[in-house]
């Protein structure tokens, strides 16, 4: 079409007025060289495509559980009754943690008025509604919500031995060598669970005597 148009325009300018010499031929030349010009179009940039981000697989964690259990034990050496006071018998007890149960706070079944008291619950050693199990992993107790529980229904023993308590059947205070600071005159409560059904006082004996150990609670 546009070839066409050329023509005609030629036709009509050679008709109206003569080019000059080679001017007609010049322009025919021009206009089909602009007939065979192709365009050539840029291509438009585009955005790099982003790079595809992998979401990281995680592994889920699974919770360590809660031990609720509290230890308890019975003193490998035994001792008089003259500890220093309750604290001393306390530090006993952490001398004497069996190596296979946790470390920790342990302190000793003991009773003195106004000092560690069961019924009153004064610097008391056991905690409410709790399961107590022995050096071997086995349930010895669990006690009320007073914190005390009763001999008899025990599912294993303290240990062989007896363990000053300074109880008495009840849970009361009874006598406690001076509240432990006592070894030459004075008498202590003692208690056994050597079996299941005996209570935290079987009978009493001198301060001075050697042969007795302590039950020690983890805190």
């Amino acid at each position: 079409m546009k070839l066409f148009v050329i023509l005609m325009l030629l036709l009509f300018l050679s008709c109206s007025k003569p080019f000059p010499q080679g001017n007609v031929y010049d322009f025919m030349v021009f206009a089909l060289a602009s007939q065979n010009t192709t365009t050539t179009t840029e291509p438009t940039p585009t955005d790099p495509t982003p790079p595809t981000t992998e979401t990281p697989i995680t592994t889920p964690v699974t919770p360590t559980p809660v031990v609720t259990d509290k230890y308890i034990f019975v003193t490998t050496n035994p001792h008089d009754g003259n500890f220093g006071g309750i604290s001393g018998a306390d530090a006993f007890c952490g001398t004497e943690k069996p190596a296979s149960i946790p470390a920790g706070t342990y302190k000793a079944m003991l009773a003195a008025s106004g000092v560690r008291d069961a019924i009153g619950q004064i610097d008391w050693v056991f905690q409410p509604s709790t399961t107590y199990i022995n050096e071997v992993g086995s349930t010895v107790f669990t006690t009320d919500a007073n914190g005390i529980f009763t001999f008899g229904t025990l599912s294993a023993t303290f240990g062989t031995g007896s363990w000053w308590t300074g109880l008495n059947a009840d849970w009361t205070a009874g006598d406690n060598c001076v509240s432990w600071t006592d070894n030459i005159v004075d008498i202590g409560n003692y208690g056994t669970s050597s079996t299941n059904s005996l209570s935290v006082y079987q009978n009493f004996r001198f301060c001075d005597d050697l042969t007795t150990y302590l039950v020690c609670v983890q805190q």
